[in-house]
C-alpha cells in the first residue's frame, strides 16, 4: 500500500534488485576463481625478497685477493693479438 500511495513501480524494483544480487553474485565468483592464484603469487613473492635481503657469504666489492691473470696479450696500438 505504502508504494501504491506513492506511485513506486513495484516490478521495476524488485528487477533492480534481482539484477544487483545477480550482478554482485557474479562478481564474487570472478573474484573466487583468482584466489588459489593469488596465494601461489603471494608465497613465490616472499621467497623472491627473502633471497633478495639475504647477505651473500662473498663480498663482490671487495678489492683484496687474488685476481685472475688474463691470458691474452693485446697490442694497444693496433687492437690486434700479438
Amino acid at each position: 500500500m505504502h508504494m501504491l500511495c506513492r506511485k513506486i513501480n513495484y516490478c521495476e524494483i524488485c528487477c533492480r534488485a534481482f539484477g544487483a544480487i545477480v550482478f554482485g553474485a557474479m562478481s564474487v565468483g570472478k573474484a573466487s576463481e583468482f584466489a588459489p592464484d593469488y596465494g601461489k603469487a603471494k608465497a613465490a613473492a616472499a621467497k623472491i625478497f627473502a633471497l633478495l635481503d639475504k647477505q651473500p657469504a662473498i663480498d663482490s666489492f671487495c678489492t683484496d685477493g687474488e685476481k685472475p691473470v688474463s691470458t691474452l696479450l693485446w697490442n694497444t696500438n693496433t687492437n690486434r693479438k700479438s
